[in-house]
C-alpha cells in the first residue's frame, strides 16, 4: 500500500476483544484529524482523518511510496465531529461499522510539518477495538493487504513519519492499559476516588519497571503524555476530577523544576536535573496534590454546613423543632463528607438531621452512601436515615428542605453532569417541594476546563453500561421480557442537570455563582494550554 503523507496517519484497532492491547494480534489502525489554523503565511494547515492498516506498498502513487502507511481521508463538512469522520473512514476503507468496532480512546493531538509540500498536519489519533478476532475486514482499492502487529514490532517496518510516536499516544503499554481498564470499569466509585487512582497510576509510572526513560527530558515528556491519556481517556464521564488532579500534579512538577515560563528555561532545567532527582520531585508533587485534595474536601464540608445553617430552610426547621431534611443519591465521597459534617454541627445545637436516600439503581450506590454517612458520623451525632426506591423521588423531594447533589462534571455555565436520577430530583424541587432548594456540592476539580472537554463530551454523554446490571434485580419471569424481540434494556449512568434547576453551588472556596465557575473553567483551559502546547 502506498499513500501520500497528506493521507497517512494512524489510529488503532485491537484484533482481540480483551482491551489490554498487550496481545500478539493487534491491528494498528489509527485515525487522525486536523484542524485548519494558518500558523505561518508559508505553511498550509490541512484537515485530515486517517486510519492505518499497516498495509504493504504498491508500485506507484503517493509521496511515501514504498512505506507502510495508513488509510486516510479528509474530514468532510458533513462530519459531525472528528470521531464521526473516523467512523466514516473506517467504514469506507475496511467495511467495519459498529458493533464490529467500538471506540476505545483518543490520543493527544500533535502537529507534523512537511516542508516538501509546505504543509502542517495536525494529527488526532484514535483507538478502536474489534469486537471479535473473527471479524472480517474488507479493504478497499487503495490497499492491497493488511497485517497485525504489536506496538513493539513497528520498528521492523519501514513506515511513514511519526507512526511510532502516534502509536504511543493511544497505546501506552500493558501496565497503563490495566490502570485505564480499572478506571473505565469501576461502576461504584465516585469521580473523586477515580482521580486518586489516576494520581497513583501517574506516580507508579515514574519508576522502573514502568519507566524506561533514559533522560529527564524523555521522562517529562512521557509523564505529560500519560497524564493527558489518563485525563481524557480513562473515564470521560468523570474526566474533570481526573484532569484537574493530574494536570495539577504536572503544574507542581513544572514549577518545582523550572517554572511555567519560557520553554527554553524549562528545557535547560530538565537537562540539568538527573532523572532520579526528577523522579523525587515528581513523586513529591503528586503526593502534595493528593494531600491538598483531602484538605479541599474538609473545606467543602465546612462550607456546605455554613451554607445550610444560614439558609431559610434550616431556620424554618429549627423554629418548627423538626429535623432538617435532605435528599441524596448515588455514591459521592463529597456528599457523604458534607452530610456528616452538617450532622455533627447540628447536633451541637440539638438540631436533628433526616436523610432520605434514593437507592440509586442499578448499582444501589445510595445504599453505599447511606452507610458511608453513618460511618463518618459515628457516635458524634444521630442521623435519621431512610432509604427508598428511586420511584419515590417525588415523595422524597416533597418532604425535603434540600436536594443535595454531587457532581462528576460542572460546566462553566453551571450545568451539572451526575448520576442518572439527579435530574428528576432537581427538577421536582420547584414543583413538589415546599421551598426545597437544590445544592450542588463539589470541589473545584469537578469544573470542566474551557476547551478541555471538546471531543470527549460525546464519548462521556453516551456512556451506557451492561444491561445485566439492570436485569439482575428482576424476578426470573421479568428477565424474559428483556430478551423479547423489540424490547431493549437501557442502562445510562449519567445525565445533565441544567443550571436553572440549581440554587446554590458550594466548593472548597465557598458559595460560588456562575461567574466563579467560568473563572475556574478559564483557568483550567489556560493551564492545559501551558502544559501541552508543545507536546
Amino acid at each position: 500500500m502506498s499513500l501520500s503523507l497528506c493521507r497517512a496517519f494512524k489510529y488503532s484497532l485491537n484484533r482481540n476483544p480483551n482491551p489490554s492491547l498487550n496481545l500478539r494480534r493487534t491491528l494498528h489502525s489509527s485515525r487522525t484529524m486536523a484542524e485548519v489554523k494558518k500558523t505561518t503565511p508559508k505553511m498550509r494547515q490541512r484537515d485530515i482523518v486517517s486510519s492505518f492498516l499497516c498495509a504493504p506498498p504498491v508500485e506507484e502513487g503517493g509521496q511515501h511510496r514504498g512505506k507502510w502507511a495508513v488509510c486516510s481521508g479528509t474530514i468532510e463538512p458533513t462530519d459531525a465531529s472528528p470521531l464521526a469522520a473516523a467512523y466514516r473512514e473506517i467504514a469506507e476503507e475496511t467495511q467495519l461499522t459498529p458493533p464490529s468496532i467500538s471506540f476505545l480512546r483518543r490520543g493527544r493531538p500533535f502537529t507534523l510539518r512537511d516542508e516538501t509540500i509546505s504543509t502542517d498536519w495536525t494529527i488526532h489519533p484514535f483507538a478502536f477495538l474489534l469486537a471479535s478476532p473473527d471479524t472480517p475486514i474488507t479493504i478497499e482499492h487503495e490497499h492491497t493487504e493488511y497485517t497485525f502487529v504489536t506496538p513493539s514490532q513497528l520498528s521492523e517496518y519501514d513506515t511513514v513519519p511519526a507512526l511510532a510516536d502516534t502509536t504511543l499516544r493511544v497505546l501506552p503499554g500493558a501496565e497503563v492499559e490495566d490502570a485505564l481498564r480499572t478506571l473505565r470499569s469501576d461502576h461504584t466509585s465516585g469521580a473523586t476516588a477515580l482521580a486518586t487512582l489516576a494520581l497513583l497510576t501517574l506516580r507508579r509510572a515514574l519508576l522502573p519497571p514502568l519507566s524506561t526513560a533514559p533522560t529527564t527530558a524523555v521522562q517529562w515528556r512521557a509523564t505529560r503524555l500519560l497524564a493527558w491519556t489518563l485525563a481524557k481517556s480513562a473515564r470521560p464521564a468523570m474526566a474533570s476530577a481526573i484532569e484537574a488532579s493530574v494536570f495539577g500534579a504536572l503544574e507542581r512538577i513544572s514549577l518545582s523544576i523550572g517554572g511555567m515560563g519560557k520553554n527554553d528555561d524549562l528545557k535547560m532545567a530538565l537537562e540539568a536535573l538527573p532523572i532520579e532527582g526528577f523522579r523525587e520531585v515528581a513523586t513529591k508533587a503528586i503526593e502534595d496534590v493528593m494531600e491538598a485534595r483531602e484538605e479541599a474536601v474538609v473545606k467543602l464540608a465546612s462550607n456546605f454546613t455554613a451554607c445550610v445553617q444560614h439558609s431559610a430552610g434550616y431556620q424554618a426547621a429549627f423554629t418548627e423543632e423538626r429535623p432538617v431534611t435532605l435528599v441524596i443519591l448515588s455514591a459521592s465521597a463529597s456528599v457523604a463528607a458534607c452530610v456528616a459534617e452538617l450532622a455533627r454541627a447540628a447536633a451541637a445545637t440539638k438540631m436533628g438531621v433526616k436523610v432520605l436516600v434514593l437507592e440509586s439503581r442499578p448499582g444501589f450506590e445510595g445504599v453505599e452512601i447511606a452507610r458511608a454517612v453513618l460511618d463518618l458520623v459515628g457516635l458524634d451525632a444521630e442521623v435519621e436515615m431512610q432509604i427508598l426506591t428511586d420511584a419515590g423521588v417525588g415523595w422524597a423531594v416533597g418532604e425535603a428542605d434540600f436536594v443535595v447533589l454531587g457532581a462528576d462534571r460542572v460546566t462553566g455555565e453551571g450545568d451539572v453532569s451526575n448520576k442518572t436520577g439527579s435530574l428528576a430530583a432537581a427538577g421536582l424541587a420547584p414543583t413538589v417541594g415546599n421551598g426545597c432548594k437544590v445544592i450542588v456540592v463539589c470541589c473545584e476539580e469537578k469544573i470542566m476546563g474551557d476547551g478541555g472537554g471538546g471531543e470527549g463530551l460525546a464519548e462521556a454523554d453516551g456512556e451506557e453500561n451492561e444491561t445485566s446490571e439492570v436485569t439482575a434485580a428482576w424476578p426470573a419471569r421479568a428477565r424474559e421480557v428483556g430478551e423479547l424481540k423489540g424490547a431493549k434494556v437501557r442502562n445510562p449512568y449519567f445525565e445533565w442537570v441544567p443550571s436553572r434547576f440549581v440554587d446554590v453551588y458550594v466548593t472548597e472556596a465557598g458559595e460560588v455563582g456562575v461567574e466563579g465557575l467560568k473563572k475556574v473553567a478559564q483557568e483550567r483551559g489556560e493551564l492545559e494550554e501551558q502544559l501541552f502546547n508543545n507536546l
